[in-house]
């Protein structure tokens, strides 16, 4: 069945796969477009189908980025509540259905909105804040929770690094790691889940490439973009995510 698919839903995938290589590039609000496009397409099982992809723009990524910034020392403060997160999320698959799983998600990006906008009317306080492990576990927690369910963690931990202070490349060198560390231990919870097969794995095969330059494109666009229109942006991106996905399921 996931092969019986028409010529206009192939173009919105091949749509799809270019957001996802833009969004691996830094403009992580790009990707709830792909994510919107692989559940209206297949469903809850498209968390599972848009997986290989992600792991494969994950390894693409490391090899660019990983040299330019970051360490897998500042992965560790979200490792323990992203596996938090995972866990909580595969309960919420179980529990919930697709509209409610949207909207959580968009509440946590809303949450992680709500800090970076309130770093700039009260920065001292939210300054002291963000160097807490509290803000490292709600942005772990709520990332985990968001890729598990949705495969939408790129805003809540992006936003969680600009609301860090990291420069843009050494927030991509971040990011790559932690990305590429999650999405490979969700890969045998989705395999368990049976949302993917060798049908699936085959449209994954073939969006792959597509991805890769949807990737590149976005290294270009991240190369140019300066510091502070870049921190703008992905607050910008994460909003128009909370839109898109409030939109899909009160908008029909």
């Amino acid at each position: 069945m996931f092969l019986d698919l028409t010529q206009s839903q192939w173009l919105w995938l091949v749509f799809a796969a270019v957001c996802i290589g833009v969004s691996k590039s830094g403009f992580s609000g790009i990707s709830l477009i792909a994510v919107t496009i692989f559940a209206d397409l297949f469903g809850k099982a498209g968390v599972g189908v848009m997986l290989p992809i992600l792991i494969v723009s994950d390894l693409v990524s490391y090899k660019i980025y990983a040299k330019l910034g970051g360490s897998w020392k500042q992965v560790l403060p979200l490792i323990i509540p992203s596996l938090l997160g995972i866990a909580g999320g595969y309960i919420c698959l179980s529990l919930m259905n697709d509209n409610q799983a949207k909207l959580m998600v968009a509440g946590i990006i809303a949450v992680m909105v709500i800090f970076q906008v309130l770093k700039s009317v009260k920065p001292q306080q939210l300054e002291s804040f963000f160097k807490r492990r509290t803000f490292n576990f709600i942005a772990g927690f709520g990332g985990g929770v968001a890729t598990t369910i949705a495969n939408a963690a790129g805003p809540v931990i992006k936003l969680y690094l600009v609301a860090k202070s990291f420069p843009k490349l050494e927030l991509m060198g971040i990011s790559v790691r932690f990305f590429l560390l999650i999405n490979l231990l969700k890969l045998p919870l989705n395999a368990q889940l049976n949302f993917m097969s060798q049908d699936t794995l085959l449209i994954d095969a073939i969006l792959c490439p597509i991805m890769i330059a949807g990737l590149f494109l976005g290294k270009k666009l991240l190369m140019i973009c300066k510091q502070s229109l870049f921190d703008k942006l992905m607050v910008l991106f994460a909003l128009m995510a909370i839109i898109r996905l409030v939109m899909s399921v009160y908008v029909v």
